[in-house]
């Protein structure tokens, strides 16, 4: 345990009067990184609350896991919240792994309940073999230093104390304290490719090579994630100097480019990939590589990227871009509003109506509504404003007023890119009091001390008529 709370410490991971929503699954890790949260609870006044996540994948055996996780919720007296999933429909539909699904469900899992209960911080359970799984598949796959990093022990609202824990260190732990864990059998099949890492890649490294390979990578990635970070600062600078953003594309000046150094030049193509693409997955350095390569050639040739990106070289600039062009139905579509609100207003829409009304604050338990909402009217410093999102927007995502940019929320709730400009906002100035469908931000919600509400209520129209 020792080492979990040490890193919670050093990392300002949990403060005083946070609420931790755990992922607990009923497997060793999970239940460990539960028990270590309770023992932490003995030096510092915070709250937990569980999540399991059931993918609708193992049948019985999985409903015995979340069966487990109750009981074990009930024995310490902490509340526990049960999602079922259906993960190899999400992969189907996304067109990824069931891996991949599960892992976006899990999170959006953590996430509602971080909005339902004001949770703080989302406390998940990667030890130290996960963090050197992921640096070896992420150097496996070409990506850059950035992958090298591996997993970061905090990370937004996410925190995982057990990343120098080793799994060995959690078994023996449980034992010793006569602790049951659940085992999924799916972790012993080398179908994924981290599984096959975990089963037979490490191992080897430990058997064959050296017994604390899996400490060595991990305490290497904490030596990269500090060069990363010194890294990220100067191609700020050098982003400032030379590069030209707009929808869809973007401009580098070659001639402030070629006076960087080699390293900046390729975080540089990195970063502007991740701005077009909403994300670095499928890119290697293959492909920064390819862009070098025409950077330092003629203006002739071009060469197709991830994410539906072109990059070329003319008049003077290297130009990556997006070859999806939105079809004109889907420009006839986009909406784009730019409407004061004067509080009581019903304002109409092309396909919604929406209404804000003022109410007196009484004790009351506020329902969960996609598209009813109720906030602090109080907390509304500016202009109300319904509108398209803006440089600058934000959310505040937990009660210390921690702050999220808008562009990295819809990244993570999987908002296609093509989608995100179109997506109605409630602002009062940059500060995003209600992402449209989904979350409202910390700052507005209604609590102890609130005296008036401000209720929005959106009624849409479909083929079956109107809905809430």
């Amino acid at each position: 345990m020792k080492k979990g709370i040490q890193a919670i410490r050093q990392y300002h991971m949990i403060r005083e009067g946070d609420h931790v929503i755990a992922g607990v699954s009923g497997g060793p890790d999970s239940v460990y990184l539960l028990f270590l949260l309770l023992e932490y609870q003995k030096q510092e006044t915070f709250s937990i609350s569980v999540v399991h996540v059931e993918h609708g994948i193992r049948g019985e055996e999985s409903r015995e896991d979340a069966e487990f996780v109750r009981r074990l919720c009930a024995e310490q007296g902490i509340p526990f919240f049960l999602f079922e999933v259906d993960a190899q429909k999400e992969a189907r539909e996304k067109k990824i792994s069931t891996e991949e699904a599960g892992r976006i469900l899990r999170y959006r899992a953590f996430e509602e309940v971080c909005e339902r209960c004001g949770g703080d911080k989302i406390a998940v359970a990667h030890n130290e073999e996960d963090q050197a799984e992921t640096i070896l598949w992420n150097l496996a796959r070409g990506s850059g230093l950035a992958g090298l990093c591996g997993i970061h022990p905090v990370r937004g609202n996410i925190i995982r104390p057990l990343l120098t824990t080793s799994r060995s260190e959690i078994e023996e732990w449980l034992v010793q304290h006569q602790i049951e864990a659940r085992h999924d059998r799916t972790n012993m099949e080398a179908i994924y490719t981290r599984n096959k890492i975990r089963l037979k890649i490490l191992p080897q490294m430990k058997s064959e090579i050296n017994a604390q390979t899996a400490r060595h990578i991990a305490q290497a990635a904490g030596k990269v994630q500090k060069a990363e970070a010194f890294l990220q600062r100067m191609t700020d600078q050098a982003e400032e100097r030379c590069v030209e953003k707009g929808s869809g594309m973007v401009k580098i000046k070659m001639a402030d480019f070629e006076n960087l150094d080699e390293i900046l030049k390729e975080y540089l193509l990195r970063r502007s990939l991740e701005y077009l693409s909403c994300g670095l997955k499928d890119v290697t350095q293959r492909h920064v590589e390819a862009l070098l390569e025409i950077a330092g050639g003629s203006e002739a040739r071009q060469t197709n990227l991830p994410g539906g990106v072109i990059g070329k070289k003319e008049h003077g600039f290297l130009v990556l871009y997006t070859k999806c062009v939105e079809s004109e139905k889907a420009k006839e579509e986009k909406r784009q509003i730019w409407r004061e609100i004067h509080v009581p207003e019903v304002v109409f829409l092309e396909k919604e109506t929406i209404e804000f009304t003022l109410e007196e604050a009484k004790s009351q338990i506020i329902p969960e509504k996609s598209y009813t909402k109720w906030i602090d009217y109080d907390t509304i410093k500016d202009k109300l404003i319904l509108r398209n999102r803006l440089p600058g927007d934000y959310l505040v995502v937990n009660q210390s007023g921690g702050r999220k940019k808008l562009k990295d929320y819809l990244i993570d709730m999987k908002i296609p890119r093509e989608q995100r400009d179109s997506i109605l906002l409630l602002a009062d100035g940059p500060h995003i009091l209600w992402v449209v469908g989904f979350r409202i931000s910390e700052a507005c919600k209604v609590k102890e001390g609130t005296k008036q509400i401000l209720k929005i209520k959106i009624t849409k129209e479909n083929e079956n008529g109107a809905y809430d």
